[in-house]
């Protein structure tokens, strides 16, 4: 996917390969001309799913060794390296005014991660209710991420290969960045996570939007789930953590980005 800004200058192409070398040589079809390209070497979906094991395991019991343990899991690493990856592409574009395509082996686990990622970091906006709201439903939902087969709650998700936590990865990466950044987003973290002590209402409003996949549903009885609309309608007036500077005319971002 392309991410660029509208006053972009006539430059080379950067292809952000979220891979590795190896995996671009194996699956290439051709070569690009007039275009560079830059590898992540983001773990793949297995590696990701182990990781999540392991610090799983690693938090179910209580020892001496827990932050070696967690250390271990790569976890906090795997985080680090894909807000660098988002970070990547918001240097390129907002400093550099630079095109940028944004590739993954399926374009619907990586690819939607270091995007919404970037764009987080890039507009303000999209640090908003309103705002996170759309960006889920247009680069996760809308471009057809398979949260059954990654979540394994799908029609037929039987197969373990295909599950991987890649949207709860990206929210823990949003989550590090509000911890950094907290004054710069309008929600918090019990936004994004659900505490044992949610309503019903919140775990109706979080289920509407995210164990939402478009593969199991009628082409012609898609909705956009509107739950999230009218939660972040009816408490922006009350919301105790307002974005600051942020207006319709200027959405350019100050946002201060503190890599892990």
């Amino acid at each position: 996917k392309f991410l660029f800004k509208d006053e972009t200058k006539s430059s080379r192409l950067l292809i952000l390969h979220a891979g590795s070398y190896d995996t671009c040589i194996e699956n290439s079809a051709k070569y690009y001309t007039n275009c560079d390209i830059q590898f992540m070497n983001l773990p793949d979906i297995h590696a990701i799913n182990r990781s999540a094991q392991m610090l799983r395991r690693a938090n179910a019991v209580q020892c001496d060794n827990w932050l070696s343990q967690v250390t271990s899991t790569r976890w906090l690493q795997n985080l680090s390296a894909l807000i660098t990856a988002a970070s990547c592409v918001v240097a390129n574009v907002n400093k550099d005014n630079r095109p940028v395509l944004v590739h993954c082996s399926n374009g619907r686990d990586h690819t939607p991660q270091i995007i919404t990622l970037a764009e987080i970091m890039l507009d303000s906006y999209y640090r908003t209710i309103n705002g996170f709201q759309i960006l889920v439903e247009r680069e996760w939902i809308q471009f057809g991420h398979e949260f059954g087969d990654r979540c394994g709650h799908g029609v037929d998700a039987n197969d373990p290969n295909e599950r991987s936590p890649i949207f709860l990865q990206w929210l823990d990466c949003i989550y590090q960045l509000i911890m950094e950044n907290q004054t710069a987003f309008q929600f918090n973290e019990i936004f994004l996570v659900l505490y044992p002590s949610c309503s019903s209402r919140n775990l109706r409003i979080w289920s509407d939007l995210y164990l939402y996949d478009t593969r199991y549903m009628p082409t012609d009885s898609y909705h956009h789930p509107s739950s999230l609309s009218t939660y972040g309608s009816d408490n922006n007036n009350n919301n105790n953590n307002k974005l600051t500077n942020s207006t319709q005319s200027n959405r350019s971002s100050n946002f201060l980005l503190r890599i892990m």
